[in-house]
This record gives C-alpha cells, structure tokens and sequence, in this order.
C-alpha cells in the first residue's frame, strides 16, 4: 500500500512539473508606419445640412437663396502641437460644392498627432495661370474658370442665387 501511494505521490508531483507554464511570450505590436488621411468639407445651415435652393436670412433681414456655391482649396499643410509641418499636399486640388461628393484622400504621413491642418482657398499662381483644357480634374472644370480669357485663371469661389 505504501508502495501505492509512494507511486501516486510521484506521478502527480511528475505531472505538476511537466504541467509548468512556460513564461508567456511578449506581445509583438506593430507600429504602423504611415497613415492614410482623408479630408472633407460640409455645408451647414446651423446643424443642419445645407441644401441648395434652401432659403437663408442674413442679419440684416433680407432672405437668400443660392443655386450654386463652390470653391477650389488647394496647399493642404499638417502641423503638429508646435507648429512644425508633419506634411503638405501641395498637389492636391479639391472642388468643394454644396451637394458634391466633398471628401478627398489626401495621402500618407507618418503617424502622429495633428494638431492643426491648413490649407488655401483658390490656386497657386502657377496653376492659375494654366491652360485649363489640359487639366486634369477637378482643374479641368470649365464653368470654374474665366473662359473669355485663358489669362485671367480661375474662379477661387463661385456662389450664385438670388437676394
């Protein structure tokens, strides 16, 4: 009997050892090394999306109504909390409208925080100036443009309606 329980003792001492858990290998985490970024433009009317033809008043009273608005933002800077530029997308062009499809992918950058995003209003004057019809789009928009002169460049900001 002695013999048995000697036994017994041994198996479950031989078990306990060979049940020893190995110490857990640490996670391996991969830190991404770029990250894509998109950026958008909405047209509220106070909370609300905006729609064309919606009637607006300004504060002096008087009532509007727009049929179109649309404008080119281009220069697209990424700065981070102190000011240093993290990317620019100085050849992204963007025809931002109300009832447009107004989301753009920008590009990569390194991952990080942004802290602050800038970006112009209109064209450089380089691209202005260039012949729209062998532009590619949205610089090829011709109602974006002023067609009696080829010179005179782009449209920045076009809002058209009635006051």
């Amino acid at each position: 009997m002695n013999t048995n329980k000697s036994a017994i003792m041994a198996l479950i001492v031989l078990s306990a050892a060979a049940c020893k858990k190995d110490d857990p290998e640490p996670p391996t985490t991969t830190t991404p090394t770029m990250a894509t970024i998109r950026m958008g433009f909405e047209f509220l009317n106070g909370m609300n999306d905006y729609q064309l033809g919606e009637q607006l008043t300004d504060s002096a009273g008087n009532a509007m109504k727009f049929d179109k608005v649309r404008f080119y933002a281009s220069n697209v800077e990424l700065m981070d909390m102190d000011g240093n530029e993290m990317a620019h997308f100085h050849d992204t062009y963007m025809l931002a409208e109300v009832g447009g499809s107004n989301s753009w992918t920008l590009g990569d950058v390194d991952p990080g925080h942004i802290h602050m995003l800038r970006f112009n209003v209109g064209l450089d004057s380089l691209t202005n100036h260039q012949d729209p019809t062998l532009a590619e789009a949205p610089l090829n928009d011709a109602t974006m443009h002023w067609g009696w002169n080829p010179a005179a460049g782009y449209k920045f900001i076009v809002i058209e309606g009635r006051v």
